[in-house]
């Protein structure tokens, strides 16, 4: 049995019984070697080769923010375009039924652009193959494992409230102010003339920020007349992702990315268990000689 399965020749001919115990040995201490070895790559996993928590949820940030910058700008210019009166509150209806994205995997897809810009699979491949030559150096030149990117479409999403506020993205001017109700129809030129209005917002939109207008009103023939500052605020995407991508909430984030690489590195480490067996043999062949040489 050691000599055919674990590749070890019997040291005790005449005492099968001690060689394979002897081979069931060796299996277990490659087994626990393998075991030390996987427990150690899942470690340098969360401590070295992947980047911090810090890059992941601004990674996360910047794509919800801007996937719902897109969707208010396509909702907003086809409303804007659309030859038929529109309202306001047409254009809320078209936003969340036809441009917003529900349950859009927003961290899937934010986690896998993380993981690409900082080359994750080549960095984890040069620490296997950097590791894999100092424990087998006579072996380093058959290297050959290629890691499969993990499938982060299993990741958990952060639902995020998307505030709206048609008298921040449309109050510029007495177009926005002289409609009466939000589903008053608008026409063409007026829907373009707030989508403008609209456009110059992006910044404060996504970052959040306020805007003042001067609004005067009552008097006769001119007379009399009262003006009053009119001040628009809104907190912007930045916030409301923020609010709810914490870092606690990536930690945990970036814990499940770590997880999806257990199997592909448990795989790994089964694939040159070959490696331990002929190190470990090697190495015996090797302390029998040198025991020869001292008893001679």
């Amino acid at each position: 049995v050691a000599e055919k399965v674990f590749g070890v020749k019997p040291t005790v001919a005449k005492r099968p019984n001690y060689s394979v115990s002897e081979g069931l040995a060796y299996v277990l201490g490659n087994e626990i070697l393998k075991m030390k070895y996987f427990e150690q790559l899942m470690k340098d996993m969360e401590e070295k080769l992947l980047p911090d928590v810090k890059s992941l949820r601004e990674e996360i940030l910047l794509s919800g923010i801007e996937e719902d910058w897109t969707s208010f700008y396509k909702a907003t210019e086809s409303w804007a375009n659309n030859p038929e009166p529109r309202s306001l509150k047409d254009w809320y209806d078209e936003w969340i039924n036809k441009w917003f994205i529900y349950g859009y995997g927003c961290v899937a897809r934010a986690a896998e652009s993380w993981y690409q810009k900082n080359n994750c699979c080549n960095k984890i491949e040069k620490a296997l193959r950097e590791n894999f030559a100092q424990m087998f150096p006579d072996y380093q030149n058959q290297f050959a494992y290629q890691l499969t990117q993990p499938n982060f479409n299993s990741l958990k999403d952060v639902m995020v409230k998307i505030p709206s506020n048609y008298n921040f993205f449309f109050n510029d001017s007495a177009t926005y102010r002289n409609i009466s109700s939000e589903n008053e129809p608008l026409d063409i030129g007026t829907r373009q003339s707030l989508f403008r209005c609209f456009k110059s917002r992006e910044e404060k939109i996504r970052n959040g920020g306020t805007f003042q207008y001067t609004y005067s009103h009552g008097g006769i023939l001119g007379l009399f007349q009262q003006t009053e500052k009119v001040t628009g605020e809104y907190k912007g995407l930045r916030n409301a992702y923020g609010s709810e991508i914490t870092e606690d909430v990536v930690n945990g984030i970036r814990k499940e990315i770590i997880e999806l690489h257990r199997a592909p590195l448990k795989e790994y480490v089964e694939s040159i268990t070959p490696y331990f067996n002929m190190t470990s043999k090697k190495k015996r062949n090797t302390q029998q000689i040198d025991k020869q040489k001292e008893e001679k």
